[in-house]
């Protein structure tokens, strides 16, 4: 145990004496350092906390099973506030006992295991204690401690603050605490299941006096203190009640009453009074009972004052009834003295005799007594002469029984007590020295003296009469003098101590032993300086005690000071690696004694480390492809223990580096790759630009693919180990070769060329043509898929081949080739002969043996023909006297050849013919030339390069062979299509398209045809791109660059090119990661976002987790909640301008304490008042780095439908309740802020207008927007916009159209969110187990058929399960929705990529299964009401006729007869109050009146008709529609009149001054030019902004996307304060003559 000790003891000393000397002042312990009692915290408001800050010196079973208990963890998790608990407490506390009834079985166990000191099983921990731990990690302040221990509401309350100060408050406080409540009467029942009640007051002073509270222990009082307060409880006597009156009980002499009446026990042979006592002092100084046999004498006690006040009951009952006994008796008595009398008056001569002679008696004592007193009298004087004698003398000499040192300054000294003597002097006397000490009594003490010195001591006694003269000396040595000690803990199970010499010591002795009291002692004997404990517990503190000892074995003064060993090393290393973000949590058992914790991981290039008091910690920005040694060490104040030993954590591999592609063959795609660090395995995924992807696993450094040509594949490769996959790397493209053309198709073959064409080929940019006769190559080149190959040889095989280029790969070399024959040449005709009269004989030179040759004689009287294989042929029946043209032609399977030179032949008289018969065309440049031959007035020519200037020439040849020549020059071939055109994305709606320019033009112009319209550009002169700056996401789109001739006419032959505009982030995303994210970006730094409801609503809608892990968010936080700082790290605030939201931020960064974070960057949605700004600057000016707006106070919900996130707007906008007009006037101007936020985000100054009539809503509102957009533009600098730009914004009361609130649609969204339970999007789907999906944006089958009406839904389903089905099997027959779903659930090939197809079937599954019982006749009862008219245009003369049939089925519910009945009288426009009345009465519906009554707050009709006739509608009746969705919602109407600028400026004025192309009218000034085209030029690229004031409908913004459709030049973007369905606008319009206690939505909230 010990070393350097040379002589060793097994004495050991009572456990209670290290306990009173560790709670006493401490020395100084050199560079060990000493512990200080801790200062009183009873200043100020702090609370501090005395011994274990972790577990709230709480016995170790019961904070075991607090922690596991799930009461604690899961609903006082949830519990964040003081005021949280003290309410938890009310409700639930019935008991302060720590474990509940019947929850422990302690039969059986005895000593350590045993229940009573709470160590051994464990039970069911209470409720009490589970609340006193919560309170514990609130660290209470001072007042709310006070606030508990006077509480009035609950007993149990005040119980808990006490007891949370007796486990955490220093021992010296405990009395100052206690005191003014010893005597409080309060009554409260501590046990658990009841049975034991006791006051407050009695319970402090079992908590000050007892050491066991049921089956636990508290914290150890020392010895000292508990002296101290057993002194004051003693003059603090117990006040009890008694009969109405006050008086006072001293316990400790009942206490030592019933200590007496009880015999002594003798000392057990078991048990020495050596030993060491323990646990045990406390009882064994304050009675020996243990608490619960204390607690059964107090309930005994109890039952007998209960059993007193009974039989006092019954004593004053039975007193009546004594008293009638007695009146029978006394009358009964009388009688029996009548009989007797005579016997009585004997007996009274005897009695006088008696009394006579006591008489006598009587006088003899009184002389006795008289004489005695006389004596008396004169004794007591003689003591009165004697007191006056010695007063007038010096009092006694003392005699000094004995003088003795304990103390190595003092000497106490034991005489005899002298009469008379009031006090007494001590004189020590060491040489010349003389110390004098007053005291009162024996014994006494004289201090200041020298340590192991000799000292003669006397005493003289003093009274008032004098002193005494000095008794006799008497020696007396005081001890040595206490070691001073230094100790240290050089390791975690052992602590040196250390000291001086001390005089005349020839020995030390040292002990030690826990600070808590518990466990053993260790003593040790030795004459060196120094001793070392070992085998300690680590991170325990000790309390070390030595003294030194002379030669006569006297030991001296005693030091004693405090130590605490070094932590232990952790245990249980548990290491979790997050692969995404490349970081480590490690997780360890907590030591004991450690105060803090370092993580440390080392690998051969880094070295990182965190630091904690927790028993876990993450280390970030670990590397990938890193081995790391991860160890944990642990500290405290006594120092660090050894570092566990290395756990090997291996991180993800790296991305693949060298990765390289080939293509060899044709076909087959290579991939290879480098070899990483740690990586187990490879995935290469391989992505062609079609949208298939295939991937290869592979453990090797290389895959292989199939590839096909004029394909652009996309290629990633990942390392995997069991970390996880690597990090994404570079994503390499690879374009395969084009495609050959395979159908060449000749479709004008002739003597010198071949025209041919084919279909365009995938990846071909240019095609090559080569025709080659084995010695001569004739070439041509052009984009398109046409060649015409001139100058060919005539009667000459060609081989002729087609090869397709691209500018990324080249040529594709392997295309085949097709032989092609010309025409055979034209023949010359070499003679005509006269066989006869009518007999011409006509001969050639042959060219081909295998043609057959035609010779034609054309004259004025005809045409004449004959043909021969040979090389002549007979013309016969030519008429005489005519004049003929005599030509040859030859033709083969090729093709026929040109004619020959004409001869001219006369029969009968010859002459020469004049005049072109045939056309030689020659086109000649600096790259070649190309020759036509041709009888007709025109000539194709091919081979002609396109972009060259070139001299054409054409020869014309008679038929005589005379040629003329011609010229014409100059003539230039069109200009090139470009090359290299390539797209690129240019913000979130813009796209760049680039090319390079090529010969012969300078101007390009550029079209994008998508569905959702057609987007032009055009660059400058000299510019080689151009940019489409708005443009819709979500499409794709058909891109031709093509070039514009100096004619203006555009050339339409350019090769296409297609681009898909994809919606990686909404229009708001991109803003809000340009203004907010891209603002405060750091390569490499991590940061916390935090966001208040509105911002995470916002962010929600147009943002995703790994959009914010891209911009360096590592964690997303509610600033209204409680959050552990974060100070290495800096925070981002998105937050709304209200005092809730600063008051939150400020509490980060401008409190008292530390900050949470390291630095704050603010970013207000809207305009940040004054007084708040102000806030910011005078609390943390400092820690903020920036503080901005952004104006983004609207939420998106879809691509062109937003909302202000404000439904309590259409409360105080409608309702009529006068008090409510501060609440309305708010909301208009945080609507109008809002707004004004959302024109800004489109980048628009719009017009504004709106609808005047009925209400005036809309004209308020829109003023003030408008104000507001004037504000904006004016103060913000950056805008370019300073006018009016060519959007309208259109602002509409919710009163305008009832119609489509009401009615049912059919259209799958709006269907969906009127029959089904959807909440904030999401569909919860009942699949064997309830799944959820949320219909949003990026569901790109949800955006397609979300507008389709159901039963266009239903027919597309069977059309996506041939999509996705691996077989090309046709669904045969009628099939249900039901067995479409189990049919896709079977296929587990395909169940990831038909997941969404499944749950919007299960979705239509739904909607029918809703429909189909109920809705399908309703529609059709809406719908003509809704109208007026029937499915065949007939008008309904009768609503009430079709309404009744709704109102009195059982199967509809209340909604659905209201909605029919307010459609009933939307239709006829009001209704009288009678008929109201009546319809209301029998449906039954007296609670929900005030659904239909409440209508008129919106301006609509319902009570009496309206005498104004109902708006006129568009006639619809052309367009397809079903028979129950023939409703079109108003706002389509208002749509389509404002695109085409048809509105009344009467019924829809603007807020300002606008162009008259814009109210309406259609006037223009008379001094102005008419521009007709201006009307065009405002619709073109414009925005048409609508917001309706009290929710939109889904069928509305449906709308809004057809409308966008049909007028592709406009977009319509529509909002409104919040999203309506049906019932929930029911009941929002029965709650409008409610009252509203307070405004919902505020600026300054």
């Amino acid at each position: 145990m010990a070393n350097n000790s040379p002589a060793l003891t097994g004495n050991s000393q009572p456990q209670h004496q290290a306990a009173a000397a560790a709670a006493q002042q401490q020395q100084q312990c050199g560079s060990g350092g000493t512990t200080k009692p801790a200062v009183s915290g009873k200043q100020g408001n702090v609370l501090p906390l005395w011994g274990n800050e972790k577990t709230m010196n709480l016995n170790p079973m019961i904070l075991t099973n607090i922690l596991s208990s799930p009461y604690f963890k899961v609903q006082l998790y949830e519990l964040k506030t003081y005021h949280e608990v003290v309410d938890e407490i009310y409700f639930k506390v019935t008991h302060v006992e720590p474990w509940e009834k019947g929850s422990r079985k302690t039969a059986g166990q005895t000593g350590m295991c045993g229940g009573v000191r709470g160590v051994g099983t464990g039970g069911i921990v209470s409720t009490a204690f589970c609340l006193l731990y919560k309170l514990f990690t609130l660290k209470l302040t001072r007042k709310q401690v006070m606030g508990l221990i006077t509480h009035t509401d609950s007993p149990y309350i005040r119980a808990l603050g006490f007891m949370y100060i007796r486990y955490t408050q220093p021992p010296t406080d405990l009395w100052d605490w206690f005191e003014s409540f010893l005597d409080d009467e309060e009554d409260l029942d501590v046990k658990a299941g009841g049975g034991c009640v006791m006051t407050i007051g009695e319970m402090l002073r079992s908590f000050l006096t007892k050491l066991e509270w049921f089956s636990t222990l508290f914290p150890r009082i020392p010895v000292p203190v508990q002296k101290n307060i057993d002194q004051q409880i003693k003059t603090r006597p117990r006040k009890i009640k008694k009969d109405g009156k006050e008086g006072t009980e001293e316990i400790d002499r009942h206490a030592e009453r019933r200590r007496s009446r009880s015999p002594r026990r003798s000392l057990s042979p078991r048990r020495s009074p050596r030993r060491s006592r323990s646990r045990s002092h406390h009882r064994e100084g304050h009675g020996s009972s243990s608490f619960d046999r204390e607690l059964e004498r107090e309930k005994e006690r109890q039952r007998l004052e209960r059993e007193a006040k009974e039989r006092e009951k019954e004593r004053r009952r039975s007193r009546s009834i004594d008293r009638g006994l007695e009146r029978r008796h006394s009358r009964s008595r009388e009688r029996h003295r009548s009989r007797s009398r005579s016997r009585d008056r004997k007996g009274d001569r005897r009695d006088r005799d008696r009394e006579r002679e006591k008489e006598n008696e009587r006088g003899r004592r009184r002389d006795r007594d008289y004489d005695k007193e006389r004596g008396n009298d004169r004794e007591k004087e003689r003591s009165r002469e004697r007191s006056k004698e010695r007063r007038s003398r010096a009092p006694e000499i003392p005699t000094i029984d004995q003088a003795y040192s304990k103390i190595s300054n003092s000497i106490t000294v034991e005489w005899a007590t002298v009469p008379g003597a009031t006090s007494y002097l001590l004189t020590a006397k060491d040489g010349n020295t003389v110390v004098e000490t007053m005291v009162a009594n024996s014994p006494g003490t004289v201090t200041g003296l020298k340590a192991a010195t000799l000292y003669q001591i006397t005493i003289r006694s003093i009274s008032p009469a004098g002193r005494s003269q000095a008794s006799p000396p008497k020696q007396a040595k005081t001890v040595l003098a206490a070691p001073i000690l230094q100790v240290s803990s050089p390791s975690s199970d052992s602590i040196l101590v250390q000291w001086e010499a001390v005089y005349m010591a020839i020995g030390f002795s040292v002990s030690i032993m826990q600070a808590n009291g518990l466990g053993r002692i260790w003593k040790e004997n030795t004459t060196n300086t120094s001793l070392t404990f070992t085998s300690l517990d680590s991170g325990t503190l000790y309390t070390i005690k030595a003294y030194a000892w002379n030669a006569n074995g006297t030991p001296g003064d005693d030091s004693t000071c405090n130590q605490r060993t070094s932590p232990g090393t952790p245990a249980n290393i548990q290491v979790s690696f997050d692969s995404g973000a490349l970081k480590a949590s490690v997780s360890w058992a907590p030591t004991e004694g450690a105060f803090n914790y370092t993580v440390m991981a080392l690998s051969d290039s880094s070295r990182l480390s965190c630091s904690t008091t927790f028993s876990s910690c993450i280390i970030y920005s670990l590397q990938c492809g890193t081995k790391y040694l991860i160890s944990v060490s642990a500290s405290n104040d006594a120092g660090s223990s050894r570092s566990t030993s290395a756990v090997t954590l291996k991180t993800v591999a790296c991305a693949p580096g060298r990765v390289a592609i080939q293509e060899d063959p044709p076909g087959h795609l290579s991939v290879a790759w480098s070899n990483v660090d740690l990586g187990d395995y490879y995935v290469a995924f391989v992505k062609s630009d079609d949208g298939l992807e295939v991937h290869c696993n592979t453990s090797l450094t290389q895959c292989n693919f199939l590839s096909e040509c004029g394909f652009t594949y996309f290629i990633s490769v990942f390392a995997y180990n069991k970390a996880g996959q690597s990090p994404l790397g570079d994503v390499f493209n690879y374009t395969t070769a084009p495609c050959c053309p395979s159908d060449i198709n000749p479709v004008l073959v002739s003597s010198d060329r071949v025209e041919i064409v084919w279909s365009p080929v995938r990846g071909a940019e240019l095609y090559e043509t080569k025709a080659v006769d084995g010695f001569n190559v004739v070439e041509c080149n052009d984009t398109a898929p046409a060649c015409t190959l001139s100058a060919l040889e005539c009667d000459t095989k060609y081989n002729i081949t087609v090869y397709s280029f691209s500018e990324v790969r080249g040529g594709n070399t392997s295309c085949t080739s097709q032989f092609i024959t010309t025409a055979p040449c034209s023949p010359e005709i070499k003679n005509i002969s006269k066989d006869d009269f009518s007999m011409i004989n006509v001969r050639w030179q042959s060219t081909n043996d295998e043609a057959t040759y035609t010779v034609t004689a054309q004259g004025e009287n005809g045409l004449h023909q004959c043909s021969s294989t040979g090389e002549s042929c007979i013309l016969g029946g030519l008429p005489c006297g005519s004049v003929f043209s005599v030509t040859a032609v030859a033709e083969t399977p090729a093709g026929r050849s040109l004619p020959s030179y004409s001869v001219p032949l006369e029969t009968g008289i010859w002459t020469v013919g004049t005049g072109a018969l045939t056309y030689v065309t020659v086109l000649q440049s600096h790259t070649g030339q190309s020759k036509c031959h041709t009888h007709q007035n025109h000539c194709l020519l091919g081979c002609i390069t396109c972009g060259i200037n070139y001299t054409v020439a054409v020869k014309a040849v008679s038929a005589t062979g005379l040629t003329t020549d011609c010229a014409y020059q100059s003539y230039s071939s069109s200009a090139c299509c470009p090359l290299g055109v390539k797209l690129y994305r240019l913000g979130p709606n813009g796209i760049r398209i680039h090319w390079q320019a090529s010969r012969g033009s300078a101007n390009y112009s550029t079209d994008l045809y998508g569905s959702k319209g057609i987007f032009t550009c055009a660059p400058s002169a000299g510019l080689s791109f151009c940019d489409v700056t708005e443009i819709p996401c979500g499409d794709v789109y058909t891109v031709m660059v093509s070039p514009v001739a100096e004619t203006g006419l555009k050339l339409t032959f350019c090769p296409k090119k297609i681009y898909s505009v994809t919606c990686s982030g909404s229009t708001l995303g991109m803003e809000i990661k340009a203004t907010v994210f891209d603002d405060c970006k750091k390569e490499g730094e991590w940061k916390i976002l935090l966001l208040d409801e509105f911002t995470t609503k916002l962010l929600a809608s147009c943002c995703k987790m790994t959009d914010l892990l891209a911009e360096g968010i590592t964690v997303v936080e509610n600033i209204y909640k409680n959050r552990e700082p974060v100070r290495q790290m800096k925070a981002l605030y998105f937050i709304s301008p209200t005092s809730k939201s600063v008051d939150c931020f400020l509490r980060d960064f401008g409190g008292k304490s530390e900050n949470k974070y390291k630095a704050a960057y603010i970013y207000f949605t809207d305009f940040c008042p004054d007084s708040l700004f102000n806030k910011i600057k005078a609390s943390c000016s400092k820690s903020v780095r920036r503080c901005k707006e952004i104006n983004i106070s609207f939420i998106p919900l879809e691509s062109q439908v937003y909302t202000l996130d404000v439904p309590d707007a259409f409360y105080y906008c409608y309702s009529p309740d006068p008090s409510n007009g501060n609440g309305k006037d708010t909301i208009m101007e945080a609507m109008a802020e809002q707004i004004v936020t959302v024109c800004a985000t489109l980048d628009e100054n719009p017009g504004v207008r709106y609808k005047s009539k009925p209400l005036d809503n809309a004209s308020k509102l829109a003023q003030l927007v408008e104000k507001k957009l004037e504000n904006y533009y004016k103060i913000d600098e950056k805008s370019l916009i300073k006018g009016k730009t060519h959007s309208q914004l259109i602002i509409i009361d919710r009163g305008f159209d009832p119609v489509s609130t009401v009615v049912h649609e059919l259209t799958f969204q709006a269907m969906a969110y009127d029959l089904l339970p959807i909440e904030n999007d999401t569909y919860k789907q009942t699949d064997g187990k309830e799944k959820e999906a949320i219909l949003e944006e990026d569901d790109d089958l949800w955006v397609k058929i979300r507008h389709r009406h159901i039963a266009v839904v239903l027919e597309e389903i069977p059309k996506l399960m041939k999509e996705i089905s691996s077989t090309k099997k046709a669904t045969e027959g009628k099939t249900s929705l039901s067995a479409l779903t189990q049919l896709m659930k079977k296929m587990p090939h395909f169940r990831k990529q038909i997941t969404k197809q499944v749950v919007h079937l299960n979705l239509a599954e739904d909607c029918m299964n809703k429909f189909k019982p109920n809705i399908e006749k309703l529609c059709k009862t809406e719908q003509d009401l809704a109208l007026g008219t029937d499915a065949e245009g007939q008008k309904v003369k009768d609503a009430m006729r079709v309404l009744l049939p709704v109102l009195l089925s059982k199967n509809h519910d209340n909604y659905d007869k209201i909605r029919a009945i307010l459609l009933y009288i939307f239709s006829i426009n009001g209704t009288t109050e009678e008929n109201l009345d009546r319809l209301i009465q029998n449906v039954k519906i007296e609670n929900e009146s005030d659904m239909i009554r409440n209508w008129s707050y919106l301006g609509v009709p319902i009570v009496p008709p309206s005498q104004q006739g109902k708006p006129s509608r568009k006639d619809r009746s052309a367009e397809e529609t079903f028979q129950l969705s023939r409703w079109t919602p108003f706002i389509k109407d208002i749509l389509e009149d404002a695109i085409d600028n048809r509105l009344d400026s009467k019924e829809w004025p603007y807020c300002s001054q606008c162009p008259a192309v814009w109210n309406g009218s259609g006037a223009v000034s008379a001094r102005q030019k008419p521009r007709t085209n201006y009307l065009e030029d405002r619709k073109n690229g414009s925005k048409l902004i609508v917001f309706v004031i009290g929710g939109i409908t889904y069928s509305e913004m449906r709308c809004a996307y057809e409308v966008s459709q049909a007028h592709k030049s406009c977009e319509v973007i529509i909002g409104s304060t919040h999203i309506l369905t049906p019932r929930k606008l029911l009941d929002d319009i029965k709650m409008l003559n409610k009252p509203k206690d307070k405004v919902s939505f505020t600026k300054d909230e």
